[in-house]
């Protein structure tokens, strides 16, 4: 078996000659799985930022590492601020509602 692209904008630590959807002639065609966590709309400006640092502080355990590789995953470098999740979702409403229209999909 062979990999003849990557799903993501950039190219992958351990599939370093694969190429991205960018790479190959796609535009618009990049597609990354990721995680996050959210927390109520309302919630104060200053548990958000603990929260975010307290992940931080784990996302950048050696161990914490060792585990995200060994399932595959890469961390977004740089990680994400609370404002850029806002941002990454704000987009990604827009884009997924334009691809259902574009498709037709109806509920």
């Amino acid at each position: 078996m062979r990999a003849l692209l990557v799903s993501t904008p950039a190219r992958v630590a351990d599939l370093p000659d694969v190429p991205t959807p960018t790479d190959a002639g796609l535009t618009n065609a990049d597609s990354s799985i990721w995680f996050g966590v959210f927390v109520p709309s309302k919630t104060p400006r200053d548990i958000v930022d603990k929260l975010y640092a307290s992940g931080m502080k784990v996302l950048a355990k050696p161990e914490m590492q060792a585990d995200l590789k060994k399932l595959g995953v890469e961390p977004w470098s740089p990680p994400l601020t609370p404002s850029d999740m806002d941002a990454l979702v704000a987009k990604q409403t827009v884009d997924s509602a334009a691809l259902i229209k574009a498709a037709g999909i109806k509920q």
